[in-house]
């Protein structure tokens, strides 16, 4: 329980700063709670798995976790890898928005129905828009932005989108490119592999896209891993 600090002018600051940092994890704590039950509730509404979600989260991290260090990521720090981790999977939290027809359609959607999918980003920019960290909602309005502008919902390209959701980027789209959805199979990991490099300088930061293509085996680890029962 939170309990409010009391302040004594005779004792020193530091005590009430290990205080402080006592409260703040324990409303981070309760924050990320109550976060996680929004996310239960999306999962509701879309076919994607859990262990979807915990893959998205799981490449994201290494992706951060490659980054850091490297001139010019200077941002990724450990906090940004340990938010990353958890955020990501806030990715598609705006579907809780989306018509269940649209998310669970066998087939190609038409230009009435892309549309409304596509506000999903939007939606879960102004859900998460309470959060206090803004990478929560970067992610979230963002993993659909292309290298080229050729993304939605903004059309924004190259450095223009968050870094966050760069990375988030790659992390989805390699796991949509393995997972069985209503609309399509499974692809294998070479076969999604190719498919991404052929998405080099326009689909993704082909930074972070030559980062992904050194340590491919490690997400196809993570995919292969996630479904042994």
């Amino acid at each position: 329980m939170i309990q409010p600090l009391h302040y004594d002018s005779n004792e020193r600051p530091k005590a009430y700063m290990v205080q402080w940092d006592i409260i703040t994890n324990e409303y981070k704590d309760l924050l990320q709670k109550m976060f996680l039950s929004l996310l239960e509730a999306s999962k509701l509404k879309d076919n994607d798995t859990g262990e979807h979600i915990e893959r998205v989260n799981d490449y994201s991290r290494l992706l951060s976790q490659k980054l850091k260090g490297k001139k010019g990521y200077e941002e990724v720090s450990n906090d940004f890898i340990d938010d990353i981790g958890f955020l990501a999977a806030m990715h598609d939290v705006g579907k809780i928005g989306t018509p269940d027809d649209i998310l669970n359609k066998g087939g190609p959607l038409d230009d009435w129905e892309r549309e409304i999918m596509n506000e999903h980003t939007k939606n879960g920019a102004y859900i998460l828009s309470t959060y206090p960290k803004t990478m929560a909602r970067e992610i979230a309005l963002s993993h659909h932005e292309k290298w080229d502008g050729s993304g939605y919902p903004y059309g924004i390209f190259g450095e223009m989108i968050p870094l966050c959701a760069r990375i988030v980027c790659i992390a989805d789209v390699y796991d949509a490119l393995r997972s069985k959805r209503s609309y399509k199979e499974s692809f294998s990991h070479e076969k999604s592999v190719d498919i991404m490099k052929k998405g080099r300088e326009t689909h993704f930061d082909p930074d972070l896209l030559d980062l992904f293509l050194s340590i491919h085996e490690e997400f196809d680890s993570i995919y292969s891993n996630s479904q042994i029962i």
